[in-house]
């Protein structure tokens, strides 16, 4: 790898400066008020790693200075004993932001140096600071394939310090690789690791996502579904269509598959939840084709009471004459098999009832005026229903 040097020492001291290591009595003996950098100079070696240390208000660029000042001098005081601990610390210390030429630096000191801890330092700092030079990207991804190759004796924290650095670069070319780690039996913290990687990376992950929605298997479709909800700064929008395409896969997969697997039941109930509470209008007509599957659910007790009703009262998020449609003609059934063998399921009927009184529309009128009618369902069931008939809206528009 070509390192641009130049840039490196732009931001050097003249060598000759060195000679001030070796003297500490030399910043005594003048009355100025020296800068962090100059004070860093002036010290000795040992109290040079005091100073990064404890330095208040140091700005970035004066920990690149010092670090290219430990780096440039290696020939000279690489075997004194607190270098490496200098070296280290000082790479440590770099954070946000950076100045051209840094991340050569970083990969320059990652190249000439064998120690594993400097090594280790170098990546943990492309997680932290602003890397401009698009190399990084390779050379991170070169050390995560590396390790993902080695199969056995990996190491956990170089592992982790390369995912984290490709949350930070930001390269989201790299998403579908990382997904395909966390199906892989690695430790805890190399699963945690590729979790906020992906977090970091989610606003190019959605395309990701809705692929293997696609294509994936049901347990990478139930991996990428948690692993949207569950990352705290998700986009509700790009959410929300990853729900929508989830619920729609499913429903299909429901007219192919008589035996559908609870797990995926409850996937699909998921994916309804998350639709429900974004309020996702668009996608009303895949809640109601789901509807008539949770119907269907519900009457083969695939699917709970709770839940059926609270699909059942969710559908008042999608406020359409549709939507109304749906839910009157599924009352006047219900009502219908009342007649026929006196049958009800009262807290399925309150739902129905309660929702089509939400949704305000008064095309409803007739069928719930028919439930008050019936003289043998319950009272909580007709004041339910007189109730309803009173929050019906005449101006009722989609």
């Amino acid at each position: 790898m070509k390192i641009n040097r130049t840039k490196i020492k732009n931001f050097i001291l003249p060598a000759i400066i060195f000679s001030i290591l070796i003297n500490p009595t030399f910043s005594q003996e003048s009355d100025a008020d020296p800068s962090p950098y100059g004070e860093f100079v002036a010290a000795s070696l040992h109290d040079k790693v005091a100073i990064v240390e404890n330095a208040q208000n140091a700005t970035q660029l004066f920990y690149e200075q010092a670090l290219s000042f430990v780096y440039e001098n290696k020939s000279v005081i690489e075997d004194y004993p607190d270098y490496y601990v200098l070296l280290i610390t000082t790479i440590k210390k770099l954070n946000h932001g950076g100045t051209e030429g840094i991340d050569e630096l970083l990969l320059q000191i990652y190249h000439d140096f064998e120690d594993y801890s400097v090594k280790l330092a170098v990546i943990e700092a492309f997680s932290k600071i602003d890397v401009q030079n698009e190399s990084v990207y390779d050379f991170v991804m070169s050390l995560l394939n590396e390790e993902i190759n080695k199969k056995e004796n990996i190491s956990v924290d170089v592992f982790v310090a390369c995912l984290e650095a490709l949350g930070n670069i930001k390269n989201s070319d790299c998403t579908d690789l990382i997904f395909s780690l966390m199906k892989e039996d690695y430790a805890p913290e190399i699963k945690a690791a590729c979790k906020a990687t992906l977090f970091q990376l989610m606003d190019d992950f959605y395309t990701a996502a809705s692929n293997i929605i696609d294509t994936g298997t049901f347990e990478d479709k139930k991996m990428i579904f948690e692993l949207i909800n569950e990352n705290p700064e998700k986009n509700l929008k790009s959410t929300a269509e990853i729900a929508e395409i989830l619920l729609s896969d499913t429903i299909i997969k429901v007219e192919e598959d008589a035996d559908f697997p609870e797990e995926q039941i409850k996937l699909q109930f998921d994916a309804f939840v998350c639709l429900k509470n974004a309020k996702w209008t668009k996608a009303t007509d895949v809640v109601l084709d789901y509807f008539e599957v949770a119907r269907n659910e519900f009457e083969k007790n695939l699917l709970s009471e709770d839940n059926y009703c609270f699909v059942i009262e969710g559908l008042k998020e999608f406020s359409t004459r549709k939507t109304c449609k749906v839910l009157t003609d599924y009352l006047a059934s219900q009502y219908n098999q009342t007649l026929e063998n006196g049958e009800y399921n009262l807290n399925v009927l309150l739902s129905v009832i309660n929702t089509l009184g939400d949704l305000g529309d008064n095309d409803a009128f007739d069928t719930i005026l028919y439930v008050m009618s019936y003289k043998d369902y319950p009272r909580e069931l007709i004041q339910a229903s007189n109730a309803a008939l009173k929050k019906l809206r005449w101006d009722f528009d989609d």
